[in-house]
């Protein structure tokens, strides 16, 4: 692997966020990298198409990677747009069994609001705002 996709591997494996091409980009130019944003597109895609990470797309027109290839979920709060994982134990299985296929994959994306906006939002009707 080359030095900078395994630069680049690092940022989204060491992040606890769904980073965007962007946000690599930064981070690696903050950290003194010499890397364009083309180089990281392109590096970005090789790591997803090889399974080393997956890229989401969660309907802001933004693609994200996660660290993590396993089937899983992903919640994304319509107030502050974090997204977090959810683990769906048996819910490939529940897809096959209604749908009659073999499924080799599947994206979920739910909507919510996280529960740091709904304490926020409860501080300011409280307050008064």
């Amino acid at each position: 692997m080359s030095r900078q996709r395994d630069e680049i591997l690092n940022v989204i494996v060491c992040s606890d966020k769904h980073l965007s091409a962007e946000e690599i980009f930064m981070h690696l130019k903050g950290i003194g990298e010499n890397i364009s944003i083309a180089t990281v597109y392109r590096n970005l895609n090789i790591l997803s198409d090889k399974g080393f990470i997956k890229k989401i797309s969660v309907g802001d027109g933004v693609e994200r990677y996660d660290k993590s290839t396993k089937p899983h979920g992903h919640l994304v709060c319509t107030s502050c747009g974090s997204i977090r994982d959810i683990a769906l134990e048996g819910f490939k299985s529940y897809l096959e069994e209604q749908s009659g296929e073999v499924l080799t994959s599947y994206e979920l994306c739910m909507r919510c609001v996280c529960p740091e906006c709904i304490k926020t939002e409860a501080l300011k009707q409280k307050e008064g705002f």
